[in-house]
């Protein structure tokens, strides 16, 4: 019986430590989450250094994964047109191009892409950053300096990929949209200009739908810096199983906290 109820304890510290450790990195991103709102609001925040590192992270954001993101429009628009035409046309239903459209490119998979290059570009640099900084002690000698390193650091870079994360995602939105006319006129079976293609697309938005762009895009460049923060932050791994671990949290937390966002905001 004893041997019984060991093997039982074990089965479930087992099962109970991934769980306690879930719940616990949830509770710490969510308070550190809260943390940069709160001092975000207040003045006394945005010295000038504050301000020079907000201005100077968002300009390497935007600048730095403006490419990547680009050019992952232009053959999202193309690719996903062309098989949209394709099969609808099978199906009869070329009608509702402009639904799969906002469904599928302006709910879904605008934001979360532009989330997924922001990740790889910008919060891995962030991590190996903050990491590295951590490791050799100069967040330590910022606090003894007098500097507080979470408003140097952490609320200024949050931010910054917040803003550039919604930025990024209207120019892919626009990029796609561009990409996809130009594959909607080279479909010969399908009737349809690149003039019809985009006032189909825009006709089929919805009032939540232009809600949701800007809400979804803002909250996931957000959730991508305080998951990087946290993780840099709280590490006990050397810098390079660091960035990786970031990296994948950031991108899980990104897909899951999008998939809230498109439920709370119906069509």
């Amino acid at each position: 019986m004893s041997a019984l109820r060991r093997r039982a304890g074990g089965w479930l510290a087992a099962l109970g430590s991934p769980a306690v450790g879930a719940a616990r990195w949830l509770v710490g991103v969510c308070a550190l989450a809260a943390a940069v709102i709160l001092a975000a609001t207040r003045s006394t925040t945005w010295r000038r250094t504050v301000r020079a590192v907000f201005l100077g992270d968002l300009r390497a954001a935007v600048v730095d994964a403006l490419p990547a993101a680009g050019v992952l429009a232009v053959l999202v628009g193309l690719g996903l047109v062309q098989q949209a035409l394709y099969w609808l046309d099978t199906a009869g239903q070329v009608a509702l191009l402009g639904d799969v459209m906002v469904l599928v490119l302006v709910r879904e998979l605008g934001p979360l892409l532009v989330a997924l290059v922001l990740a790889g570009r910008s919060g891995t640099a962030l991590l190996v950053d903050l990491a590295q900084q951590r490791a050799g002690g100069q967040l330590r000698m910022l606090d003894g300096l007098g500097v507080d390193p979470f408003l140097f650091h952490v609320v200024p870079r949050c931010l910054a990929l917040t803003v550039a994360s919604f930025t990024l995602t209207i120019l892919f939105v626009a990029a796609t949209l561009l990409g996809g006319g130009v594959g909607a006129s080279m479909v010969s079976d399908v009737t349809l200009t690149f003039v019809d293609f985009l006032d189909t697309t825009v006709a089929r938005m919805s009032a939540g739908d232009f809600l949701l762009l800007p809400a979804k895009s803002l909250v996931l460049g957000f959730t991508v810096g305080i998951v990087c923060c946290h993780t840099a932050l709280t590490h006990r791994r050397d810098a390079t199983r660091v960035v990786a671990s970031g990296f994948a949290r950031a991108v899980l937390a990104a897909a899951a906290v999008g998939s809230l966002v498109s439920l709370t905001i119906p069509r």
